[in-house]
């Protein structure tokens, strides 16, 4: 006998993860300035939020004034993925630091999602964006104009998960 497919076709030796955890993915392309130490696996044995708690799998970002406000890295997603979620947090060596920061979501260039201001008292901000059809996923931490440090500061990007 034999077999034709039409559509989408899930055989197991060539079906992608139903879901992947974004620190297991890699990057694409990763802009930041070129003294700043940028992101960094997360150490779930020594990275906490700022409430203190722990994660398995996360990002740890460093802001600097050298970054010129903004740093972003880029996942080629490839339409794999229909939903992008996890939370978004001051790292726990930062807790004091009052500098606000956003993180900004975009789907093909396209704004998805930004969270609301990140700095010290604001516990972990939990989001969650359909990024069905995406191609290149850019994720972005930003500090509005005039407020950048030339201390560094510490953002987490945790649980955060591509599932279909």
């Amino acid at each position: 006998t034999s077999s034709v497919y039409i559509g989408k076709h899930n055989n197991s030796a060539n079906s992608q993860p139903s879901s992947m955890w974004l620190d297991q993915l890699d990057y694409f392309n990763f802009q930041r300035s070129r003294d700043s130490d940028g992101w960094s696996g997360w150490d779930s044995s020594k990275d906490k939020d700022s409430a203190g708690n722990s994660y398995t799998h996360g990002i740890k970002y460093t802001l600097t004034a050298l970054d010129k406000n903004s740093q972003f890295t880029e996942y080629l997603l490839n339409q794999k993925y229909k939903q992008f979620s996890g939370k978004f947090l001051l790292h726990y060596d930062s807790r004091s630091e009052c500098r606000d920061a956003y993180l900004e979501v975009y789907g093909d260039d396209k704004l998805l999602y930004t969270s609301p201001s990140m700095k010290a008292g604001v516990l972990p901000v939990d989001f969650k964006v359909d990024v069905s059809g995406v191609i290149k996923l850019k994720i972005s931490l930003k500090t509005p104009n005039g407020s950048a440090t030339w201390s560094s500061i510490y953002y987490g990007l945790t649980d955060a998960l591509l599932s279909e």
